[in-house]
């Protein structure tokens, strides 16, 4: 079995992984109390997909939407060519 950890410019408290979703070579992880720009709590989702050797994951985005309490992040969800945040 391989495991990898996979992580974010997330802050202790961020609830990084909160939920998690994966399809095919892509992993969309939410940060639901997230905190950016003097905002707290407003979430994130990151994505990250799988490099080259299909070993390794790198992050390719983040996205937060700018609201304090928005909680972004608190469910996600993948599909081949769909993510829902």
């Amino acid at each position: 079995m391989q495991t990898r950890k996979l992580t974010a410019s997330n802050q202790e408290g961020d609830q990084f992984g909160y939920s998690v979703a994966i399809s095919n070579n892509l992993v969309v992880v939410g940060a639901r109390h997230a905190s950016n720009a003097g905002l707290s709590q407003q979430g994130a989702a990151y994505v990250f997909k799988t490099t080259d050797n299909g070993l390794t994951f790198e992050q390719t985005r983040s996205w937060d939407i700018g609201l304090s309490n928005g909680l972004f992040g608190y469910a996600v969800a993948a599909s081949t060519d769909l993510l829902l945040v």
